[in-house]
């Protein structure tokens, strides 16, 4: 039957506009497929039936496709605009970010910084040790074992300073460094808690 009927459909040559991407015939516009706009094209319906789709055929009758019956006053489907390329890359920045973040945690702690900001320097500290214990001399008062003792107490101790050590030494029952720097520990302990 679908063979008969295609005698009987009228055929019309036309271009697809290349705006709205449809056909007229007869004042009545068919929607196409946007690929076609600006085509030459070969447009067949049945004059008789309900005139709500047509077919479309190339020039050389290769079927492309349907129209379909669409009132253009309500405007015509335009093309999805392609989305604009964003201003920024957002994973450029958080890769950026992270390494930043990564390159500050490596840096670690910087010791010097830490030690040069102490209120009182760890030569000082040797020198009023040295004058106390009536040593002439600072470093060389102290043999290398005696120097690694104090640096490692100098190093536990943030808040030493000269009235602290003092104190230390007074306290101390022996005057020797093993029992200055036992009362070091304990006299910043009692600062600690106070």
């Amino acid at each position: 039957m679908d063979a008969a009927l295609a005698f009987f459909m009228k055929r019309i040559p036309r271009t697809v506009d290349r705006t709205f991407a449809d056909v007229r015939i007869d004042n009545r516009f068919y929607r196409v497929d946007p690929k076609l706009r600006g085509d030459k094209v070969e447009v067949r319906y049945d004059p008789y039936g309900d005139l709500k789709k047509v077919l479309i055929y190339s020039a050389n009758g290769e079927y492309l496709g349907s129209g379909n019956l669409y009132l253009r006053d309500q405007g015509a489907e335009t093309p999805a605009a392609s989305p604009s390329k964003p201003k920024h890359n957002y994973l450029d920045l958080i890769t950026q970010k992270h390494k930043s973040i990564l390159q500050a945690q490596a840096k670690g702690i910087d010791y010097h910084q830490i030690i040069s900001e102490r209120p009182w320097p760890f030569m000082a500290f040797v020198q009023k040790l040295a004058l106390l214990m009536g040593h002439k001399g600072s470093l060389s008062a102290f043999s290398s074992h005696e120097l690694e003792s104090l640096k490692k107490c100098y190093n536990r101790i943030p808040a030493l300073n000269e009235s602290l050590l003092t104190e230390a030494f007074q306290n101390a029952s022996v005057k020797t460094l093993p029992y200055i720097i036992r009362e070091l520990q304990i006299a910043y302990s009692k600062k600690e808690v106070s």
